[in-house]
């Protein structure tokens, strides 16, 4: 149940509300975050595979390096 649904539904008190309200912005924000980390990571991880590769690098070597797949790899090429 999506939890705007189960605020109204469950919850009757005003006080109540806006505590649950609150904790739910915050965990959106919270992931949101963690989001951005990740996507911030995944394109340096792009970034440091495409200078590899430049530099004449195997695929099996960047792909330990960076982690990213071996196709991802080929993409980049």
């Amino acid at each position: 149940m999506e939890f705007n649904k189960w605020l109204d539904e469950y919850v009757n008190d005003e006080r109540t509300a806006s505590f649950y309200g609150k904790w739910n912005m915050k965990l959106q924000r919270e992931a949101a975050y963690e989001e951005g980390i990740e996507r911030g990571l995944d394109q340096r991880n792009y970034d440091i595979a495409k200078k590899l590769l430049e530099t004449g690098a195997n695929t099996n070597y960047v792909h330990e390096i960076t982690g990213l797949s071996i196709n991802d790899i080929k993409n980049i090429k």
